[in-house]
């Protein structure tokens, strides 16, 4: 499963993906990714 947020403000993109591995129903690795991207004009 993956999950993404993507929002922006005047100046900056927000990006956030969460990546989820299950197995059965059961969780078993997560990991997530942030990152702030500056628009650039």
């Amino acid at each position: 499963t993956g999950i993404l947020d993507f929002s922006s403000d005047e100046k900056t993109f927000f990006y956030k993906y969460k990546r989820i591995l299950e197995k059965n129903g059961i969780v078993i690795k997560e990991k997530e990714w942030v990152e702030d991207i500056p628009r650039l004009w």
